[in-house]
């Protein structure tokens, strides 16, 4: 029973870490090839309304206007959202935001010649492009 029990684990483990890792690689590459829908995603995130929320807090889906939940169905990120962050940006006039998918965070910034402060030991990113980055976080 003990050796059933620990053959389950380690398959529910293995299957944890391959999708896990799958996400980065999905999201990655359909950034890549599908820019002009995540475009739009970040344009559809800038006409919603967010004010009753602050800065660097997370919303949670169930927030999520029509316009952004059709604009994520548009994607590879459809069902795979938790939260959405909004950051103001000191150094230009557009924010930036985060979009919170279990332990990964899509990133998108408005400036790019910007860069986000990482502390490599909390978190690896994976640039995409001058505007799109996906983090993970190891807390």
């Amino acid at each position: 029973m003990r050796k059933i029990i620990l053959n389950i684990m380690l398959i529910l483990l293995l299957f944890c870490t391959l999708s896990c890792n799958n996400l980065k690689t999905t999201i990655t590459e359909d950034i890549k090839v599908n820019k002009e829908k995540y475009n739009k995603l970040a344009e559809a995130i800038y006409k919603c309304d967010f004010s009753r929320f602050s800065y660097n807090q997370y919303i949670g889906k169930e927030y999520f206007p029509e316009i952004l939940v059709a604009a994520l169905n548009d994607t590879k990120l459809k069902d795979k959202v938790q939260y959405i962050s909004l950051y103001k940006s000191s150094y230009c006039d557009n924010n930036s935001f985060n979009l919170k998918s279990g332990e990964y965070h899509i990133w998108y910034d408005s400036c790019p010649k910007s860069s986000f402060y990482l502390n490599e030991k909390l978190m690896d990113e994976w640039r995409v492009d001058n505007n799109w980055s996906i983090t993970k976080s190891y807390r």
